[in-house]
């Protein structure tokens, strides 16, 4: 399989609001075991659908960035 880069300039939704949340883990804004806002307070706060905002949690896990906790949320790596 293929990699893939995810730049600024991608135009997809989901991958804008991965560059946001990525540039809150690096910047320290979110730091290791923070819990991040939940899907629900992502799409409410950015207006995008609830798959939008899972698909860019879901990115930022496959980065390696983010751990999955079923049931409680999405948490720093």
């Amino acid at each position: 399989m293929g990699s893939f880069e995810f730049t600024e300039r991608d135009p997809r939704p989901y991958v804008q609001l991965a560059i946001v949340l990525r540039r809150q883990i690096i910047e320290g804004t979110l730091t290791t075991s923070d819990r991040t806002p939940s899907i629900t307070t992502l799409s409410q706060g950015t207006g995008h659908a609830r798959r939008t905002c899972s698909k860019a949690l879901q990115l930022l896990v496959d980065e390696g960035m983010l751990v999955r906790v079923p049931g409680l949320g999405y948490y720093v790596a």
